[in-house]
């Protein structure tokens, strides 16, 4: 550098020599990037680590103004400014905190600078040296966490919307139960046989869904503590799927819903024949409810040397693509109060997750397929056969 015309060759120190030596050596060998600029603010140096964090040499960092480098957006540009002139009016010569800013690298890439400005004086001049960061990493850990955080408030969301559910979907059954057992003590000998008869059947569907939504809280509770295990014995599939239907049948009565059984050969298979009784009565149970009076199900099964597949197919309202993406999800219940149809929208929303910990913990896999609103669904699951196994076939 020529001290005296104040001039600065790229590359060199302002004119620092001897007694620079030092600085020349820290300047160089920070694993921060700086840059100094003098009071026009013309950048009159900067070290290797400006040039690895940003991408641009030196030539084309050093003798443009600071502001307008090329690795700052119009953004950044506009921000700087402004802490520009608080650096200027500082009595420290130094700004109170860093600033963070994302630089866009010569290649294209963002990255995330934290730049701290402070006023240096170097050969009787006073100059500008911002001290760059990397904070990339920081910045992709605070986004992660911030993601987490953003989950967590919706699980907590939904753990509280279960709550009020639960709630809810517990007391109309004990409501009815309750409202119809007082008739029958109270008024007993003055009711006929067909209002007795209504009153014991209300009280019976209060009793099945109230045990239903208690072993389904009950379920729950031992998935989320790692206690949910099974009792796997040889079964035939067939045997445990005609239960299964016949288990929920009053409900499709009551609904005015036509259930066919395709044709369901022996099937030896190793199972937990209660937990997947459980899984079809929940598909069966959710296809009611989202098909209108006078609809159809059907029930098949079909198998080959790998896979026993079961499907309950319905001629309901259908799934969204939306929908699907939420099915088998904690808390994951369907909103369908929109939907203009006479369809059952009440449910805790634990059913199917509850048969997917199951089917999973048999090897299996399930799934909805849809063709949309009002066009019908099918859930479906597999369970692995004995690969060469001669009972798991067909009797």
């Amino acid at each position: 550098m020529d001290s005296e015309n104040g001039g600065a060759a790229p590359g060199k120190l302002l004119g620092i020599v001897d007694e620079g030596k030092l600085f020349r050596h820290l300047f160089e060998t920070s694993p921060n990037a700086i840059v100094l600029f003098d009071e026009k603010g013309i950048v009159r140096a900067c070290n290797v680590w400006t040039e690895y964090m940003t991408g641009y040499p030196r030539a084309e960092i050093i003798g443009k103004v600071f502001l307008n480098l090329p690795f700052f957006t119009k953004e950044v540009m506009a921000q700087l400014a402004l802490k520009y002139q608080e650096l200027l009016s500082s009595r420290s010569g130094q700004l109170d905190r860093p600033v963070d800013v994302q630089v866009m690298r010569k290649n294209g890439s963002p990255r995330w600078v934290s730049l701290l400005g402070t006023t240096i004086q170097i050969d009787g001049r006073s100059m500008m040296q911002v001290i760059g960061v990397d904070i990339e990493a920081r910045k992709r850990l605070e986004l992660v966490l911030e993601e987490e955080n953003r989950a967590l408030k919706a699980l907590d969301e939904l753990r509280m919307q279960f709550v009020t559910d639960a709630t809810h979907e517990l007391k109309t059954p004990l409501t009815s139960v309750d409202g119809a057992i007082q008739l029958l003590d109270d008024n007993f000998s003055a009711l006929d046989r067909d209002t007795i008869n209504s009153l014991l059947k209300l009280v019976r569907r209060g009793s099945f869904r109230l045990k239903e939504l208690i072993e389904l809280l009950l379920d729950f509770s031992r998935i989320e503590a790692g206690h949910f295990s099974l009792k796997v014995a040889r079964e035939d599939l067939s045997s445990v799927i005609k239960n299964a239907v016949r288990s929920v049948s009053f409900l499709a009565y009551q609904r005015r819903l036509r259930v066919t059984v395709g044709e369901l050969p022996a099937l030896q298979v190793d199972i937990d024949r209660t937990r997947i009784e459980q899984v079809v009565a929940n598909l069966l149970t959710n296809a009611f409810k989202n098909t209108p009076p006078g609809g159809a199900i059907e029930v098949t099964m079909s198998f080959d040397r790998d896979v026993a597949t079961v499907s309950v197919k319905d001629d309901g309202v259908g799934l969204t693509s939306n929908e699907i993406s939420k099915l088998f999800t904690k808390f994951g219940k369907i909103d369908r109060t929109d939907v203009n149809a006479e369809i059952n929208v009440t449910g805790s929303g634990l059913g199917l997750f509850i048969s997917k910990e199951v089917i999973g913990k048999h090897g299996g896999r399930i799934w909805a397929e849809s063709g949309g609103r009002m066009k019908g669904s099918t859930f479906s699951f597999t369970l692995p056969l004995g690969r060469g196994d001669e009972h798991a076939l067909p009797i």
